[in-house]
């Protein structure tokens, strides 16, 4: 198997290399990220740690 190594710029489409994200919304995610990291619980299964991907899923990119 032959794995070629590619840099982000060279894998996404020239489209969404054009989109610029504002501060507030880096920094949502970020705040949200470190959230998720503190919910998961690696003691329980997966399917525990599903509800807390899925919150944060919702709140940083479908919420208002």
């Amino acid at each position: 198997m032959i794995v070629n190594k590619l840099e982000p710029n060279q894998s996404l489409s020239r489209a969404y290399l054009k989109i610029k994200p504002d501060r507030e919304s880096i920094a949502a995610f970020k705040a949200n990220l470190a959230r998720l990291i503190n919910l998961i619980d690696d003691q329980k299964d997966e399917e525990f740690n599903k509800n807390f991907l899925i919150d944060f899923l919702r709140k940083t990119y479908y919420g208002d």
